[in-house]
Formats: C-alpha cells, structure tokens, sequence
C-alpha cells in the first residue's frame, strides 16, 4: 500500500515571518481609528500549485474597511511554496485570522 503524506503550504520563512509581513504593510484604515473599529478579521485563500495567492474571500469581520485592508496586502504576498500530496503541488484553501487592534 502507498503512504500519502500531505505538506502545508507556506509562507517565505514561516508563518512568524508571515505576520512580520503583515504587521508591517497592512495599513489601519483611518476611518476604523476615528470609530475605534477593532477585532479580528478571518479570510480564506487558496495557495496554487505554483504558489500563487488567489480566491481571497471574508470569513468574519469586525467592518468591511478592516477586512478590504487586510485582503489588498494578501493579493500582494510573496509567493509560498505550494502544499504537496505525497510530493505533487497541489490547490489548498489556506484560513488566515488577524486581529486589528488599537493602542
């Protein structure tokens, strides 16, 4: 019988560097600050074969500016190396939550 082994995809260092990255270049929406709109925004995306970011969708948010900032950095992302099946690429949905939260 054949042992299938699956591998999450993953960003360029890790998913430290991961939030390092979007820590850095998600911008809070001024219109959120001035209402003191924050929580945790959840979207979904799927890495391609080739690693590729495509099909950003919203999960759960706090408010549409919150997750438009979020989701505009995600189309952006470097490249990750692709999930693998047994060592093929393969499409995976990827769930990424991230909190906005005001100092």
């Amino acid at each position: 019988y054949e042992i299938e082994f699956q591998i999450e995809p993953s960003f360029p260092n890790g998913l430290e560097a991961m939030y390092k990255y979007l820590n850095q270049n998600v911008q809070y929406p001024e219109d959120a600050k001035e209402g003191y709109i924050q929580g945790q925004v959840v979207l979904t995306f799927v890495v391609g074969k080739n690693g590729e970011i495509s099909d950003v969708k919203v999960v759960k948010t706090p408010h549409r500016c919150l997750s438009d900032a979020l989701a505009s950095v995600i189309k952006k992302m470097p490249r990750w190396s692709p999930g693998r099946v047994s060592g093929i690429p393969v499409r995976v949905q990827y769930t990424l939550p991230f909190k906005f939260k005001l100092e």
